[in-house]
């Protein structure tokens, strides 16, 4: 059946169409089956047209409707084992695959399918297209997540060398890989190269894009930097700028930049500002339905150390406690937040008036 769909798009179309019209066609027919007849109808005058943004958006509504997401990966990942894909659409629907499943956390799929898109995009297209070096940054974004940074650290290089051999620098991916290249930096422990690369992809940033939302993201990875050197004053000053142009710009989405200003607050030393904002953020989270991601666990977390600084640990262990629980579902076991939380956990019930009833419940 999906040959001979395919088939049907080759002969059938008025236009030739882009290969990524031509995927958006068959993932919608894989994903949606029958009931898309119609469906079909307007996507094909889209395409007819040539009107491929039209086509792309439409397909995703239709997605986001039928909640077809996974579904639509699921049956993208059939076609392209049948092996009845040229190259070039196949390269460019591996790295459709791996931005799908990293947008999903899965980064063991997106790296499989980010490894399939670079050697084939290289093949089609070469190594200074746009595509490859997409591909490069979802494979080393990839790695970095799976924790293997030195991995990272090469392929963030070569896409480092290959846009600015193509763009100069003078390109929105060049500041986000500068950017991404830094976080590896500091996760290896080399913070001499990590704030230059911050300030660079800053700067490239607000030269063509001003001082927007993409912006306070690199702001916000600067501000983690000077947790990690210990510049708290530095990250408080920093961690307000991003707050700041978030409010200008409309964007009530800062809870992970309340938590860190609520963490740098903590390490130096403004116990009660810190734990006012930490309240707020569980809060927040709470009400938003939340309470089963990865951003409420770390909340709880960093929440409970402030209190187990301040030796109140009967108030943290409730929290260690409901973040184990959490933390187990959203990182898993093998995972260094979980061991974190295990151990600070034994800290607490080293530390609680509690500990002995707590032995005797598991005695």
């Amino acid at each position: 059946m999906i040959k001979n769909f395919y088939n049907i798009i080759k002969l059938n179309f008025i236009r030739p169409i882009t290969n990524q019209a031509c995927i958006t066609l068959i993932v919608l027919n894989c994903s949606i089956g029958q009931s898309v007849d119609c469906n079909n109808s307007i996507l094909e005058q889209y395409l007819r047209d040539n009107n491929i943004r039209a086509a792309i958006s439409f397909t995703d509504s239709i997605y986001k409707q039928k909640g077809l997401d996974l579904q639509s990966i699921c049956s993208l990942e059939r076609l392209l084992k049948e092996g009845t894909l040229p190259d070039s659409i196949r390269a460019k629907s591996e790295l459709y695959l791996a931005n799908k499943y990293y947008n999903s956390r899965r980064h063991r799929e997106s790296l499989e399918h980010a490894q399939i898109a670079r050697d084939l995009l290289r093949k089609v297209f070469g190594p200074e297209h746009n595509l490859y070096n997409a591909s490069l940054n979802t494979l080393a974004q990839d790695l970095k997540e799976l924790g293997k940074f030195k991995e990272a650290e090469l392929v963030f290089l070569e896409a480092k060398r290959n846009n600015m051999k193509v763009t100069g620098g003078k390109d929105i991916q060049f500041a986000r890989i500068c950017n991404n290249l830094a976080d590896v930096y500091c996760a290896l422990n080399r913070f001499d190269k990590a704030e230059e690369l911050y300030r660079t992809s800053l700067h490239v940033k607000e030269q063509l894009k001003g001082r927007n939302n993409d912006y306070t993201k690199t702001l916000y990875n600067l501000c983690k930097f000077y947790l990690a050197i210990t510049k708290y004053s530095s990250g408080i000053k920093e961690i307000d700028v991003a707050l700041g142009i978030l409010a200008k710009n409309g964007n009530p989405d800062s809870l992970e930049f309340l938590d860190l200003k609520a963490i740098l607050l903590h390490k130096a030393q403004y116990h009660v500002e810190a734990e006012t904002l930490f309240k707020q953020t569980l809060q927040a989270r709470e009400k938003a339905g939340q309470t089963d991601k990865p951003e409420y666990c770390l909340n709880l977390f960093n929440y409970s150390s402030l209190l187990q600084d301040k030796s109140r640990f009967n108030e943290a262990r409730p929290l260690v406690e409901k973040a184990l629980v959490i933390g187990k579902k959203a990182f898993g076991l093998e995972h260094p937040y979980y061991a974190t939380f295990l151990t600070n956990f034994g800290d607490i019930l080293t530390n609680s008036t509690s500990v002995i009833s707590f032995i005797m419940q598991k005695c």
